[in-house]
């Protein structure tokens, strides 16, 4: 049964259920954890992952893209060995070029070789079923 305290103050009547309270505070908690768990998985998503040197992304980062000298072609991992993996690449410069998410020859990327982005992300979930990283955003 909710505790409730019941006073008044300059001719107003106030009643405070804390048992009611209480549950808000706790739903507010679970809020909080929840975001605080989102906010560590993306931390582990290593955002300071600036394209690796041979050119490929690696399943759940973000990979910072700067095409400012030229286009760049990110080569993705197999789908078939990271079902249900992440991968989000962020163009960092705002130039004409484009950079573009190529599959393993073997896969696919929406049922082509490729896909490009000339502005923005791309986001991309692997399908081990398919053989193809499917291109959310």
């Amino acid at each position: 049964m909710p505790v409730s305290v019941n006073w008044t103050t300059r001719n107003i009547s106030t009643s405070v259920d804390f048992g009611d309270l209480r549950s808000r505070v706790q739903e507010s908690f679970e809020d909080l954890s929840n975001a605080l768990a989102v906010l560590s998985d993306l931390q582990q998503m290593v955002v300071s992952n600036v394209l690796r040197s041979d050119g490929n992304a690696n399943p759940g980062t973000m990979t910072l893209v700067d095409t400012s000298s030229a286009s760049v072609t990110v080569t993705l991992p197999l789908a078939a060995l990271n079902d249900g993996a992440v991968i989000i690449l962020k163009k960092t410069s705002s130039d004409g070029n484009t950079m573009t998410a190529e599959a393993h020859p073997t896969e696919s990327v929406n049922g082509t070789a490729s896909t490009t982005a000339a502005n923005g992300s791309l986001t991309l979930i692997a399908s081990a079923a398919e053989q193809q990283w499917m291109w959310v955003s």
